[in-house]
């Protein structure tokens, strides 16, 4: 198996959640070139933080790291873990980006990851602007869907479709649309997660997104085991919107942290799921809408 191979099937892993597979993955590296070296840093460390294990990237990262994909990791490990403030870390981001004259894919995805977590949208927008390949898209959908530009995001994903309909990036972010604007397209988004799980097997990303697409419907007595299934995998609430997928330069699962405080909302008080208002409110909470308890 080709490293080229590997490290698609290291970033595929990570894109669903599979953390300690992905690590697996790329210990079958046999280049030691430094691209490929600097390609497995990067996942490493991204899936460090999707860990939440700050204090490795930031010990294995020199402060004075040369590599601008690093810095930015490294800046978003103090971020994450309280070191700095917001506003530091945009000025800190800033800084990197503007001194990119040629910016390349990673680096531009990493970016707009940490941008989108620090709620500058626009800003992921910009530099992402700079992008073509297939992660790049789907995280530029993401934002979109962020900023309930369904529209846009809408287009933006059939053009996905017809370049490469069968991608695993085009496929999660086509399913994180449908859940979005809900409806009859609901079944479309659970048709795909049903497919990837069982492809690849179950991961909290998936099954968060196979329950929200069967509260969507209503299909309540369905949805709860798969959200106790959830939990038991370990969802943490108070994850990130978009840094598990979108470090891996533009996956989705911009729902995970919502998906999850509406998982325990629902399985604390069944007596909720009788009112059609609450119901409706869910999910559009779970849909990426910013509905207050």
């Amino acid at each position: 198996m080709s490293d080229d191979i590997i490290l698609v099937d290291a970033q595929y892993a990570f894109m669903l959640g599979h953390y300690q597979l992905a690590l697996k993955t790329l210990q079958k590296l046999k280049s030691s070139s430094p691209e490929t070296e600097m390609l497995s840093n990067i996942l490493t460390y991204q899936v460090y933080i999707a860990q939440k294990k700050y204090g490795v990237v930031l010990d294995e990262i020199p402060e004075d790291t040369g590599d601008a994909e690093l810095k930015i990791l490294r800046l978003m490990a103090k971020y994450f873990s309280g070191t700095i403030s917001e506003q530091i870390a945009t000025n800190e981001l800033d800084a990197i980006v503007e001194r990119q004259v040629d910016p390349n894919q990673n680096l531009i995805a990493i970016a707009a990851t940490m941008y989108m977590n620090i709620n500058m949208l626009e800003s992921a927008l910009k530099i992402l602007n700079n992008a073509n390949d297939t992660y790049c898209n789907a995280l530029t959908i993401q934002c979109l869907l962020h900023m309930n530009r369904c529209d846009l995001a809408g287009k933006a994903v059939r053009r996905m479709q017809t370049a490469d309909e069968d991608s695993l990036p085009a496929q999660l972010v086509s399913a994180l649309y449908y859940l979005k604007k809900g409806g009859d397209q609901l079944q479309e988004a659970l048709h795909i997660y049903e497919e990837l799980k069982e492809k690849h097997g179950p991961s909290s990303l998936l099954l968060n997104g196979q329950a929200a697409a069967l509260m969507g419907m209503n299909n309540w007595v369905e949805a709860e085991p798969i959200l106790q299934e959830a939990i038991d995998m370990g969802v943490d609430e108070t994850f990130s919107l978009s840094i598990r997928l979108g470090m891996i330069r533009g996956a989705t699962n911009m729902l995970d942290a919502k998906q999850f405080a509406a998982t325990k909302f629902v399985l604390e008080d069944r007596s909720v799921l009788l009112t059609t208002a609450l119901q409706e409110r869910l999910i559009r909470y779970i849909s990426g809408n910013n509905v207050v308890w």
